[in-house]
């Protein structure tokens, strides 16, 4: 299993501002902001991608693998969890 954040999810967990400020132009912008340049048109555009992919509210998740398939759990679960392992 790993665990994923975003660099939305990295700012709500406090990570300092320097570090955020070496992440690259495109990791700190998200997918959804850079959807046309990356040529996601038509039915790829950010509003057709399932909730919360390309949202704001997307900010970590666990990915994983069972029974040989993947799977991605979405949610502030994750930062939470995260979270509680500081304390």
């Amino acid at each position: 299993m790993n665990i994923v954040l975003t660099f939305q999810g990295m700012k709500k967990l406090g990570v300092p501002q320097e570090s955020l400020d070496s992440f690259a132009p495109e990791f700190r912008q998200g997918m959804a902001a850079r959807a046309a340049g990356l040529h996601d048109v038509g039915q790829s555009t950010p509003e057709h991608w399932e909730k919360p992919f390309g949202s704001p509210e997307r900010s970590a998740g666990f990915v994983g693998t069972r029974g040989g398939e993947y799977f991605f759990m979405p949610g502030l679960c994750a930062l939470h969890w995260l979270a509680e392992l500081g304390d």
